[in-house]
């Protein structure tokens, strides 16, 4: 919520396993952000709901295989509703090292299968798997820096597809709808956010 004398108010949900006992943990924390470092602009350059997505879905390991190919299986049910798309989405699945084969090759046949039943929105689809530093598709530690591989496979995609469309990363266990990827459209703001 937005309170022009206070700032802004957030209230998120956090999930995250204790390292000690990899017990899940789930957390609500309640944010302000306060007007005073925030930069007010005369003329918002808003992106409008026909501007071009790509989703970045991360998965760091094999737990999260099944909650992302159910997250394909939905979103082939969004494109196959009827509408008028002249937008384009591309919808992308980032591997971290450290994922079976079998599982990657499932994920690539979701993927074409997303791609066969949403031909008439346009929607495109595609798999990358990062690598490590060392080049090398092993495991490897997490950095707390990069939260489930995010950051690398937000820089790996825009590396890959550049930055003239807006990009959005969702988590493999997300359960969006046709009107959440509108409003991710709608409230990006150009160049800022």
């Amino acid at each position: 919520l937005f309170d022009p004398q206070r700032g802004m108010d957030y209230m998120v949900d956090l999930v995250y396993k204790d390292g000690a006992t990899q017990v899940t943990v789930e957390r609500r924390v309640h944010l302000c952000r306060m007007v005073a470092g925030t930069q007010l602009m005369n003329q918002v350059p808003y992106v409008k709901e026909d501007t071009d997505m790509t989703i970045v879905v991360p998965v760091s390991d094999e737990s999260e295989v099944l909650p992302a190919r159910r997250l394909l299986a939905r979103h082939a049910r969004l494109c196959t509703a009827p509408a008028e798309e002249t937008r384009k989405t591309r919808v992308v699945v980032a591997l971290l090292p450290g994922i079976d084969p079998r599982s990657a090759t499932n994920i690539a046949n979701d993927l074409e299968e997303l791609k066969r039943r949403c031909k008439r929105s346009g929607l495109e689809s595609d798999m990358l798997q990062l690598q490590d530093s060392s080049g090398e598709k092993a495991p490897r530690e997490a950095k707390s820096a990069d939260v489930r591989g995010g950051s690398a496979a937000l820089d790996e995609a825009i590396d890959r597809y550049g930055s003239g469309s807006i990009f959005l990363l969702l988590s493999p266990h997300a359960d969006v709808q046709k009107e959440f990827l509108d409003r991710a459209r709608i409230n990006t703001i150009k160049h800022y956010q």
